[in-house]
């Protein structure tokens, strides 16, 4: 066969289809507070398809990040040992990432991870996710977050806010309520003291401190969506996130007693003495539990809804605490 009629043959030969190029599965690190807030983010992400690389501080972190794992699943999740003072494991969790999540939760003791040096972790991740040309970044912030706010938490929540927004990453605040769930640092409390048996509960202030409670996992589902591209790529703002309901801290009590069938004569500690007494200890875990009574925990702006999309039924906090007394 000459060469006119090789290339007749080889014209007549249908076209080879390119093989088909796999899509990237997009990696999103998870920092921050991990065996509460953290497993429950880490739990959707990976459910949701994407591989996700956690900063573990320590062995239960670890645990909980990986709790999740499946073998026969295409994504992944992989750990990092350190914390956010650790500027090399930053790097190494935030390496080849698409976006990252620091989570941060505040309940009415104040901020639950790293206190102390949030500002200064702030700084070390947003100078990491810079370098590592990181995309998104997500900041758990607080619903009372505000530069003129009585408390530290809340004061450095609006400080850390103001840094996110500053950084060259597209920035997103979520600002959340105290988040309620099994482990976490809200109901567990009261029904602790709902099932002991003492008679008597002292209750600090007067119990009229506004609440809006997020479960931990609404949290999750309304983080993924900052993630998606359909319908429409969720634009870089701040974004406020609360449960259903806006209850008081004297009705939670309540709820809790009821639950375990308890009942008990409660007794104030008068927010005026507590003024006293928080003037004797300037600057103490005290003083913050004082001011965080008077910061802002619930909203009139609530985006859960818009984040997590149709169908979206929010836990109540009848049914958290039903997790808190099934894991208590």
């Amino acid at each position: 066969m000459d060469e006119s009629t090789n290339s007749v043959a080889a014209a007549s030969q249908p076209e080879a289809s390119p093989a088909p190029v796999p899509e990237t599965i997009r990696t999103i690190a998870v920092v921050g507070e991990i065996p509460f807030s953290g497993a429950a983010a880490i739990r959707e992400l990976y459910n949701a398809g994407y591989n996700v690389r956690v900063l573990c501080p320590d062995e239960p972190s670890e645990l909980a990040a990986l709790a999740s794992r499946k073998d026969a699943s295409a994504n992944s999740i992989t750990t990092v040992r350190g914390d956010l003072e650790n500027e090399s494991a930053i790097r190494d969790v935030l390496q080849g990432a698409f976006a990252v999540v620091f989570l941060s939760p505040v309940n009415l003791e104040g901020r639950i991870y790293r206190s102390r040096s949030h500002l200064e972790d702030c700084k070390r991740l947003i100078a990491a996710a810079e370098a590592s040309a990181i995309r998104k970044i997500v900041y758990h912030s607080a619903l009372g977050a505000y530069s003129k706010a009585l408390s530290r938490t809340m004061r450095e929540a609006a400080q850390a806010e103001q840094l996110f927004q500053n950084s060259r990453c597209e920035d997103y605040c979520v600002r959340t309520a105290p988040l309620m769930g099994r482990g976490d640092g809200l109901l567990t409390g009261f029904v602790e003291r709902a099932k002991r048996g003492s008679p008597f509960m002292l209750i600090e202030g007067y119990g009229s401190t506004m609440l809006q409670p997020l479960h931990v996992n609404d949290l999750a589902v309304c983080l993924v969506r900052i993630f998606r591209d359909q319908p429409d790529e969720l634009a870089p703002d701040t974004y406020q996130l609360a449960g259903p309901e806006v209850t008081t801290i004297l009705d939670l009590y309540d709820q809790a007693l009821a639950r375990a069938g308890r009942f008990k004569f409660k007794f104030h500690f008068p927010l005026f003495v507590m003024k006293l007494v928080a003037m004797a200890q300037p600057g103490s875990a005290f003083e913050e539990r004082l001011n965080l009574l008077y910061d802002l925990f619930f909203t009139d702006k609530n985006d859960a809804p818009k984040l997590a999309g149709p169908g979206f039924k929010p836990r109540t906090t009848r049914q958290a605490q039903e997790e808190v007394f099934g894991a208590a």
